[in-house]
Formats: structure tokens, C-alpha cells, sequence
């Protein structure tokens, strides 16, 4: 089948999961870290009702299940704004390796060997992995559309997680470097036109769709302008890769494509003056923190970003190279700053907090995505997607700054529930449903060594 023809089934791969019921639920006397600045941060309770926050402040008086949340913080959901999910059944195949070794196994060689059953197994896995780890909404950057099934695929295991999500459609992964060509004349498959005539309702709502570009680093202007013509015409946010050199934002500006619908990822050799043009146009930025050191792609952008008027998202990336939770994002952009520091290439208006960095794994990933108003602060009306972390445990206790313990000893076993839309997928440090999880890592598991084996023969011969 070519990536273009009439596909149309139903979701096949898998049936969906049985609605989970909504949790009324008061969590009392937990230090609420609400993201809002209104609310501020303080001692007190939250009420969830109706799949929604309904109250925060201290005192809540209300005929619900009561959880003890002594010793306990609340956050809003960590917002994952790049991640290519179909890749984590081969987790750790280009650890320590530069993006050039990523780009040349994964995307050229495992890409063009995955079956539609691959990637529901990759996203599956790794929508449940980041629900673990309080990650409640994933940006899927799913540059695997190498046919309508594999997009079917794609969106049945984000919608069998029952997390939140952002499938952000791409290219297929099959001849990878044809669809990079400067003068190339490949195109974005069409069958997102499709999957949007059926509804924008998978999973009850909490899966939306996006487009993700190729941008002037990975192909010339006439492919990405026809690119993001084709996304506005749907209505939809746009994403891409760019900043591997300098004045691609500015080539976007010139060519009057800049918007308040793009989300630049990485951007680390991008200059402070294309920083200006995304904060004047209303764009937004995803910095990969962990694996833009661990690859060596450049400096992490988040200080430049921020000096500039652009406040920052984070994003884990590709789990082939990275780990999966956003402790580590947030450590490693801390990371990157004070080596700026220690080398004297840091300016003052670049500096930033433990506290701005909670919000970039929060509030401003949720504005990444465009679902701010639904997302990334604990304020009552929003949906209740709230992760609750045990400070008191052996590796986290004894700090004095509930923030500082959630950023230099937060860890995914601190992560004891997670609710997505009011509904728990996690409690008392166990996910709910660990059949699901227990398919998930079978099949999973299963694709991996299929995947490793057709990738040892293609080389052999």
C-alpha cells in the first residue's frame, strides 16, 4: 500500500480501553506547587471533581474520599512537548552516540524496518512509561508515517495508554535522507485529512493532533512552506527541528513564515536575534536539555531563550538516547546553565531557577502544545491532571524547599499517583492497570528482538 491510498479501518491493532471511572477525590494538607500565580504555593488541600480541579486553598470542606497528603507535593501533569514515541521499544540502541550515529541506526535503519505492530508496541510502552514517571501529556513527535497503518498504530497505542497526548503527524522513517533533501520535492503523506474526518476525540478527548514539519534544517523553504500551508489549512499547531546552524528561524522570517503556531525544538545555534523573531511572532521553544549534551548537538537554549522573551518547554526526545523521565531534563538544563557560568559565556538575563524550571516542564509545556487553558497549573476549572510525589522517603527527605527536593532527588519511584483527567492511572506508587503494562513490555519486548534481528541481517548482507 503507498502512503497515500484510501485506508479505512477502524483502530485494529487493539480495542480501546474501557472507560476509567472519574475520581471525587480531596487531597489534605500536601504543599501544593500550583504553577498559578494567583494561587501561589502553600500548605493546603485540592478537591477533584467531574474530571476537573474544582477547589485548591486550605480547609476544603467537601463529602469526598479523603487522601492524607502530609509530607506529600501536588503539581500539574509534566508536559512532554518532543518525544518520537515509536522508538522506545529500542531503548538505549544509541546511547553515548552523536545525533549524526542516531540519525544513520534509527531513523535510516530501524525506520524503514518497523511494521505498524512496532510502533503500537514503541508507543504504547512509552506513553505508559511516562505516565510512571508523572509525565501526563506526551507531544509525539512521529516522524514514522510509512503508511496509514503505521499512523493507525501510532494512534492506538496513545489512546490504549489512557494518557494525555499530542500526535504530532510527520514523514515516514522509510528512505530517511530522501525526505531531508535540500531540493527535494517529498512531501507530508495526507492521510492525517482522514483521521481528522473521523473526529478529533480519540481517546475520549484527551488525544489532539498537530503537524510536524520538516523546517529549513532538514529540507528547503518550498517543502516547508507547502509543509506549513498544509497544516494551517488543517487548523493545526505546527513543530520542528531547527537550530543546527544558524538562520534558519531567520530564512522563516524572510519568508514571512514565522506564527504563533510553531514550536521550535532544540534551536541551540540559533542566534539571540532569531530568538527575538520567535517571542515577536508569539512562538514557542522545546528544549531537549539531557540529550542535547548527551549527543553533543549544542549548548541547551533555555537561558538564551528566556533572556529573549521566549519562556522554554522541555522534552526528552528519543529513548534510544535518552532517559524517560523529566527529572532528568530538569537537572540537565541546571546543568548546562552553570557550565555556561563556570565558563563565563552566561549573561545575568540568562540565569534561571529551580522554580522557572518546574514551570518549563509544566505550565509552558502545556502552552507549547496550546492547551494552557486546559493545562499546567492547579487552578480550579482546569482538568485535573495532577501528579502527587512522596517527600518522604530515604533519598528525598530532610530538604527544606519542597522544589529543590523535586528537582535535585525527584525520581519516577517518588511519583506515587498520577490522575489524568480525574482518573487515576497510577495510586499508591502502582499503575492501575498492570495488565496493560505487563502487555505493554511483552510486546514490546517481542518487537525489540524482531527489530534488532531484521536490523543484524540488513547489515550482514
Amino acid at each position: 500500500m503507498t502512503q497515500d491510498d484510501e485506508f479505512s479501518s477502524e483502530f485494529s491493532l487493539a480495542t480501546f480501553q474501557e472507560e476509567r471511572a472519574m475520581s471525587a477525590v480531596k487531597y489534605a494538607g500536601g504543599f501544593l506547587v500550583t504553577q498559578d500565580p494567583k494561587l501561589g504555593d502553600f500548605y493546603g488541600d485540592l478537591l477533584i471533581e467531574d474530571g476537573r480541579i474544582s477547589q485548591v486553598g486550605r480547609n476544603i470542606e467537601a463529602d469526598v474520599p479523603t487522601v492524607d497528603a502530609t509530607n506529600k507535593v501536588l503539581i500539574p501533569g509534566f508536559v512532554d512537548t518532543h518525544r518520537h514515541m515509536w522508538e522506545t521499544a529500542i531503548r538505549g540502541v544509541s546511547a553515548w552516540q552523536d545525533w549524526e550515529a542516531y540519525a544513520r541506526v534509527v531513523r535510516s535503519g530501524y525506520g524503514g524496518l518497523v511494521t505498524p505492530e512496532d510502533v503500537y508496541a514503541g508507543d504504547l510502552l512509552g506513553a505508559l512509561g511516562a505516565l510512571e514517571s508523572g509525565i501526563t501529556t506526551v507531544r509525539d513527535e512521529s516522524h514514522v508515517q510509512n503508511s496509514p497503518e503505521h499512523t493507525e498504530a501510532v494512534l492506538q497505542g496513545l489512546v490504549d495508554a489512557g494518557g494525555r497526548a499530542v500526535l504530532a503527524y510527520g514523514w515516514p522513517s522509510v528512505d530517511t535522507y530522501a525526505w531531508r533533501e535540500r531540493t527535494g520535492s517529498r512531501r507530508h503523506p495526507r492521510y492525517i485529512t482522514e483521521v481528522l474526518e473521523r473526529g478529533n476525540t480519540a481517546g475520549g478527548g484527551l488525544v489532539s493532533f498537530a503537524l510536524m514539519v520538516r523546517g529549513p534544517d532538514l529540507s528547503g523553504l518550498d517543502a516547508t512552506r507547502d509543509d506549513l500551508a498544509f497544516a494551517r489549512s488543517l487548523g493545526l499547531r505546527s513543530s520542528m527541528h531547527i537550530g543546527g546552524r544558524k538562520g534558519g528561524i531567520a530564512a522563516l522570517a524572510d519568508n514571512g513564515l514565522l506564527g504563533d503556531d510553531l514550536l521550535y525544538i532544540h534551536a541551540c545555534e540559533s542566534t539571540d536575534d532569531e530568538f527575538a523573531m520567535i517571542a515577536d511572532s508569539g512562538g514557542t521553544a522545546s528544549v531537549s536539555a539531557y540529550i542535547e549534551l548527551a549527543m553533543g548537538i549544542g549548548r541547551p537554549a533555555t537561558g538564551r531563550l528566556l533572556a529573549a522573551g521566549v519562556r522554554p518547554s522541555f522534552s526528552i526526545d528519543a529513548e534510544p538516547s535518552a532517559p524517560a523521565d523529566m527529572f532528568s531534563v530538569m537537572r540537565a538544563a541546571l546543568m548546562g546553565q552553570m557550565l555556561d557560568e563556570v565558563r563565563g559565556v552566561a549573561r545575568p538575563a540568562e540565569k534561571f531557577t529551580e522554580r522557572e524550571v518546574l514551570s518549563f516542564a509544566t505550565y509552558e509545556g502545556a502552552r507549547a502544545c496550546g492547551l494552557e487553558h486546559e493545562l499546567g497549573s492547579l487552578t480550579p476549572g482546569k482538568a485535573a491532571d495532577v501528579v502527587v510525589m512522596d517527600l518522604h522517603q530515604a533519598g528525598m527527605a530532610s530538604s527544606n524547599e519542597p522544589i529543590s527536593a523535586i528537582i535535585n532527588q525527584g525520581h519516577p519511584g517518588a511519583v506515587v499517583d498520577v490522575l489524568v483527567a480525574g482518573r487515576y492511572v497510577k495510586k499508591d506508587g502502582r499503575m492501575c492497570d498492570q495488565a496493560l503494562v505487563d502487555r505493554a513490555i511483552l510486546v514490546a519486548e517481542q518487537s525489540r528482538d524482531r527489530l534488532h534481528s531484521k536490523f543484524a541481517e540488513l547489515h550482514a548482507s
